[in-house]
């Protein structure tokens, strides 16, 4: 199994182009085009023989909603009593036939006496692929900051024991600023006015008609304070006592992990949060050893395919990508190298066909026990 993070992807296709930066390109276009080729990738993959993004479910009515998750099924089958398992054949459109199958606003339905299990093998929706940029070092000593204000996409307000100041991410230059100029760090989210109690651990949300709610159990995790909580609605990251840091849209929480990729915790503190869609930076981070950064909010997605013919595949396109909005010419890698990998992409899935067989055998074979 081979497995790639979308950075080295966007890498390899900056190393293939001869274009390594890609500041010259609004960021969210080159994500946009990796999922947009990627998604184009995977749909041929669900179009063919091969297992690889397989999910199952099995349901006991013959009327069920599908899962949520769905992009393509593969196969409907029921279980029989003595273990195998026999298809179940899709209806033809507009029509009524006895012991098929039909789906109506993502309803299933079985037309027929469904008294066994009925198993449906299916591909999942392909994952939303995010590659976060590589953190950008502040050069301010984080020991000298009593107070972080607000974060915007330009740059950041601070405090020290001898003024006030604003950091711009454009000059890299520090400036001193009046107090009066100084902005403190938002304290609304969703719409509540928000107050953090830090010793007591509380968070407690005034909405716009005074009425208090407790959410403090939201940001709470057992056995493990949180330090600070930073907002940019609907988006909030939370530092814990441990080092660990979540991030939330509205009241769904993930962990906080750019360094995934590499097998490693990302351990730290956060100080400001500003989302930007357009360069992906979103926050002020204080790593484990004391290094300030400026960091992207979003995870670099791992890949797993059993081959390399997917990644080629889609360097290549991103390569190609690179080079026509550059304003650049390689007819090598427009031309030649792409029908290569493309090639290799879909040969090895027409392998993976070609070794099926039919499908009452590879049911028996790859769902026994299931």
């Amino acid at each position: 199994m081979v497995t790639r993070t979308a950075g080295e992807i966007i890498h390899g296709a900056q190393v293939k182009a001869g274009v390594f930066n890609i500041d010259f390109l609004d960021y969210l276009t080159v994500t946009n085009e990796l999922n947009n080729a990627y998604r184009e990738a995977y749909a041929e993959i669900a179009n063919s023989d091969s297992d690889f993004f397989i999910k199952s479910a099995v349901f006991y009515e013959g009327t069920f909603p599908l899962p949520k998750d769905l992009f393509k099924i593969k196969t409907v089958a029921f279980l029989c009593h003595d273990g195998s398992w026999k298809t179940i054949d899709k209806q033809p459109p507009k029509q009524y036939v006895y012991g098929q199958y039909y789906i109506e606003d993502n309803i299933f339905h079985y037309n027929g006496d469904a008294n066994l299990p009925i198993l449906i093998r299916y591909v999942p929706i392909p994952n939303t692929i995010t590659c976060p940029r590589e953190s950008e070092e502040i050069e301010i000593d984080v020991n000298t900051i009593t107070e972080f204000g607000k974060m915007t996409e330009k740059g950041f307000y601070y405090k020290t024991e001898s003024g006030c100041f604003y950091y711009s991410f454009e000059s890299l230059q520090t400036e001193e600023i009046p107090e009066e100029e100084y902005k403190e760090k938002p304290s609304t989210y969703l719409r509540h006015d928000v107050v953090i109690d830090y010793e007591n651990q509380t968070v407690t949300a005034t909405d716009k008609f005074g009425e208090e709610e407790d959410w403090t159990e939201i940001f709470t995790l057992p056995d493990n304070p949180f330090i600070n909580i930073v907002f940019d609605s609907p988006y909030a990251m939370v530092t814990y006592e441990d080092g660990n840091i979540r991030i939330f849209n509205q009241f769904t929480s993930a962990s906080w992990n750019i360094k995934a990729s590499t097998g490693h915790e990302t351990l730290g503190k956060i100080y400001g949060l500003k989302t930007n869609d357009k360069t992906l930076f979103g926050c002020l981070y204080e790593d484990e050893d004391g290094y300030l950064y400026r960091a992207s909010f979003v995870p670099d997605t791992v890949m797993s395919y059993p081959s390399n013919a997917l990644f080629n595949y889609l360097e290549v396109i991103l390569a190609r990508l690179f080079l026509s909005m550059n304003g650049m010419e390689n007819g090598y890698i427009q031309k030649e190298l792409f029908e290569q990998v493309r090639w290799q992409f879909r040969k090895e899935l027409q392998q993976n066909s070609a070794a099926v067989s039919r499908p009452a055998n590879y049911l028996r074979r790859r769902l026994n026990g299931f």
